[in-house]
């Protein structure tokens, strides 16, 4: 029990925004055209079109903006920045081949066609997905023609979220046809079939007897020249061997020179100025640095000990740097002090709605939130009933199994909103947060 009052006990933590992390890892001529964010740089080409670093940082940012709003997570680890990287990576060469080669098949998606995978007897699993009736589960076609005749009423972003539906439906049915199209251009011969066939099903049984190599002595036996040569010419085949070569090369690491450095560093102190007035931190940061605004409050120990040393018991606005970290050219700024817990423990029941992440069927905004308020009181008056409330309503799927039991978490393993309202209340209380993924009926444990 002292070790868990410990850990819920409150400590001074630090909003240390680490900004203008502007990576050192640049090559000289970069600076000779200008600053580098205005450049064009192509890290890679395929199928004669080019991949830029801005395209491709873009596709990374999107895919880590969407897992952070899947996991509910605001720091991004190591590791998973990594595949995330990989895989973006990996998707960008695969559409730009696929595309290449599905424009040069003629391969389309007419009007006619794409009307019938939204409105047709046989929908798109996508459209089937997200128009179901909340009664029984099943797939509703009015459901879809009334969201189609009021989308202009509709606000702007989840008109956005169903043109990038209808854009993914498109690409799906070509990349289908294409796909098909190859499939049908493989054809296997009768025989081969009857081949085929034969070696999986014939079986037949027999008595063998076996005696290894190495039973035989090797001064027993005595092999010709003549032997070899023929056994060599018969099985040519077995000792065939690709080309080799020896080659030098010169390698020539990508470091930043002292010049580079010392360029950069001017760049990140000519920002400085504006960074210690700006009221919008985060769209200043996310506009000018290479790592995202992350609004996560460090604790001592979770800062390196430099920042610690020079941050930590600063007042709101002190700056530090610039500095130079992890390749990188750093400034840092104390944007806030409070005193928070170095952990927390919660349950929820989350109640989705029509444009969160969870999706929500039929639901809108305010019937999400009559519900959660008509739980909230049923909460309150039975907390024992909490468990069965959230198997019951939450539209998070690990409800199921944790019965809405979240454990211990950090304030930066949850999304902002959430962490706050854990924060400002009291343990054994019942409070409610609104996220991108709906909301959150939350008890403090």
């Amino acid at each position: 029990m002292a070790v868990l009052t410990k850990i819920r006990s409150y400590s001074v933590l630090l909003l240390v925004v680490v900004g203008l992390a502007l990576v050192a890892f640049v090559i000289g001529d970069f600076f000779a055209h200008g600053p580098i964010r205005t450049q064009r740089i192509y890290i890679g080409e395929v199928a004669g079109k080019k991949i830029t670093i801005q395209e491709f940082e873009q596709g990374v940012n999107e895919q880590i903006e969407g897992w952070q709003m899947q996991t509910g997570t605001a720091q991004v680890d190591p590791s998973t920045a990594f595949q995330i990287r990989q895989q973006v990576w990996n998707s960008m060469t695969r559409e730009i081949l696929l595309t290449y080669e599905m424009e040069n098949l003629g391969i389309q998606v007419s009007s006619a066609e794409l009307f019938h995978f939204i409105q047709g007897p046989t929908p798109h699993p996508v459209i089937v997905r997200n128009f179901t009736n909340p009664a029984d589960g099943s797939f509703d076609p009015q459901m879809v023609m009334n969201f189609l005749a009021n989308l202009d009423q509709i606000d702007p972003a989840t008109q956005e979220q169903w043109l990038s539906v209808e854009r993914f439906i498109k690409r799906d049915r070509m990349e289908a046809k294409y796909h098909n199209l190859v499939r049908s251009g493989y054809f296997m011969p009768t025989a081969l079939l009857e081949r085929e066939f034969h070696d999986r099903n014939t079986t037949v049984s027999g008595r063998f007897l076996f005696k290894p190599y190495d039973a035989i002595a090797d001064d027993q036996i005595t092999i010709s020249d003549s032997e070899l040569r023929r056994f060599f010419n018969q099985n040519k085949n077995r000792f065939e061997q690709e080309a080799t070569a020896n080659i030098r090369f010169v390698s020539f690491p990508i470091v930043a020179s002292n010049e580079d450095r010392l360029a950069l560093e001017q760049e990140v102190r000519d920002l400085m100025g504006e960074f210690a007035t700006t009221t919008d931190v985060a769209g200043f940061i996310n506009a000018n640095s290479d790592e995202r605004f992350n609004p996560a409050f460090l604790s001592a120990g979770r800062m390196t000990p430099d920042l610690e040393g020079a941050l930590f018991n600063a007042p709101v606005g002190t700056m530090h740097g610039p500095f130079e970290e992890n390749n990188a050219i750093t400034v840092a700024k104390v944007a806030d002090v409070q005193f928070r817990p170095d952990s927390m423990s919660a349950r929820h029941i989350l109640i989705s709605h029509i444009g969160s992440q969870a999706g929500g069927g039929e639901r809108t905004i305010d019937a999400a939130r009559t519900l959660a308020d008509s739980l909230l009181t049923v909460v309150r008056q039975n907390p024992g009933a909490f468990s069965q409330l959230a198997m019951l309503f939450s539209n998070d799927p690990s409800a199921q199994a944790n019965m809405g039991d979240l454990g211990w978490f950090m304030a930066d393993q949850m999304v902002p909103e959430f962490s706050e309202a854990v924060i400002q209340a009291p343990t054994n209380s019942f409070t409610t947060a609104e996220t991108q993924f709906g909301i959150h009926v939350i008890q403090v444990t």
